[in-house]
């Protein structure tokens, strides 16, 4: 017998979306080992299927970051990909710290240019205390997200879910199969991290690697190899320079013209972000260049050196997840070894491991961080030249589940998309999800994702 649905979903309407789609209210423990204590509201935006016959299992689509809203796919569901809620309603819930679902905002951290240094420590204090007047700051990690999850499960009357998360989403939904396994009907995680990660440590190495990989792939291609025939030593150049001081680089847009001083570790950061798509991948040769050369117009047509504007991420959340889940882990030792030799250098974990001491909160344990082993069905889909979450990691989580598949996309970045074909991904996910089994996939159009080529103006 189908379980009673105790929610109550209203009419709910998206921006550029036509037709009203539904959303809930559920009031939820902030520390659940204190039912009498605070409650915070979890936001829940359903898709509703298409369909006016029987439904497939729900599919509750896990945001990445940590930090940002499920609810802000609710248009892509509703409008550009409608095929996934052909059959079952498509459930966003906002994690607790994010979209509407109380959360932890820093607006002097969220608004910092990319160019600047990413953690003042006393920008870092002041949201800490800011938030902690009306939160518990130790009660917005993955675990009590995956709870969540559950109750609202429950209150949505569903025997059993689908799964399906992007990134850090990959890091919950493994935690719910961990939790409750047999809620969970298959699953589907692209670009996954293994629980127990220590981000960012690894982000230096891995950019690295890629970084290198587009050097070797520039140089076998006979266009880009013939429009930059020295690209590795202009790179070394380049860095060379940034070791003896700021470099002043023009930057100018409709409004002005001015001097910037680019410091080598923000612009280094910033070099790592743009490695995360396969279209910016293929335009690197072209941006390092021009960058060689002393104009670095094409790098700060992506990377503004001014202020960001609001966005949706919740910097609050994500440091109350990374800090106690990984950075506060990571061993002066780790650093040295897994930074020595790479562009990044030790910059973004130090940042990252200064704003956490910062925040406060201590490590987590090894048993609270443990893998997830189960025979729950499940589809890992993995990027060649994604450094955030590279194939070995999805190799790793893999190999615990009994009845899983990798599928490794040569070219493609951390962000599916920018590769030919970009459909196949969708074809091959709405298959397993009607199949409900790895077995038998036929994962023959990967052959045909290619990526663009290299750009060389």
């Amino acid at each position: 017998m189908p379980r009673p649905r105790t929610l109550v979903l209203d009419p709910y309407v998206v921006e550029g979306v036509a037709e009203t789609l539904l959303a809930g209210k559920l009031s939820v423990p902030e520390d659940r080992s204190k039912p009498k204590g605070r409650t915070i509201t979890l936001h829940i935006v359903v898709v509703p299927a298409l369909t006016n016959g029987i439904k497939d299992a729900p599919l509750f689509d896990l945001a990445g970051g940590p930090g940002l809203p499920a609810s802000g796919a609710a248009s892509w569901y509703a409008a550009d990909s409608t095929g996934y809620r052909a059959t079952r309603d498509i459930i966003l819930v906002d994690q607790r710290g994010t979209g509407q679902s109380n959360p932890l905002r820093c607006p002097e951290l969220e608004t910092v240019s990319k160019l600047a240094r990413m953690y003042d420590p006393a920008a870092v204090r002041r949201c800490r205390d800011e938030l902690a007047k009306d939160a518990d700051l130790s009660q917005y990690g993955t675990l009590q997200a995956v709870h969540d999850l559950e109750a609202v499960r429950v209150a949505l009357g569903f025997e059993t879910i689908d799964l399906m998360g992007l990134s850090y989403g990959t890091v919950v939904a493994q935690v719910y199969m961990r939790e409750y396994p047999h809620n969970v009907r298959c699953a589907v995680l692209t670009g996954t991290v293994p629980i127990d990660e220590k981000l960012p440590l690894h982000h230096a190495r891995g950019a690295e690697d890629v970084l290198q990989n587009v050097l070797d792939d520039c140089e076998f291609d006979p266009l880009c190899d013939q429009a930059f025939p020295s690209l590795r030593g202009e790179w070394r150049d380049l860095l060379a320079s940034f070791d003896a001081g700021p470099v002043n680089a023009i930057y100018h847009d409709s409004l002005d013209t001015r001097l910037v001083a680019l410091e080598r570790g923000p612009f280094c950061e910033g070099l790592r972000t743009l490695l995360m798509t396969t279209p910016v991948q293929r335009r690197l040769p072209y941006i390092l260049h021009r960058a060689a050369e002393g104009d670095f117009f094409p790098f700060f047509s992506l990377v503004s050196p001014d202020s960001g504007e609001a966005s949706p991420f919740a910097e609050g959340m994500y440091l109350c997840v990374t800090c106690p889940e990984g950075t506060q882990r990571i061993t002066s030792d780790e650093i040295e070894i897994e930074t020595a030799g790479t562009f990044l250098g030790r910059y973004r974990v130090d940042e990252q491991v200064g704003a956490c001491n910062e925040w406060g909160l201590p490590p987590l344990s090894d048993e609270a961080l443990a893998p997830v082993s189960a025979s729950i069905p499940t589809l890992l889909l993995a990027g060649g030249m994604d450094y955030v979450t590279p194939v070995e990691w999805a190799q790793h989580v893999s190999s615990r589940l009994t009845d899983s598949r990798v599928v490794v996309i040569d070219y493609l970045g951390h962000y599916p998309d920018g590769m030919a074909n970009m459909g196949c991904l969708d074809e091959l996910i709405r298959a397993f999800l009607r199949a409900g089994t790895t077995v038998d996939l036929d994962i023959s159009c990967v052959d045909t994702m290619t990526p663009p080529p290299f750009a060389l103006e």
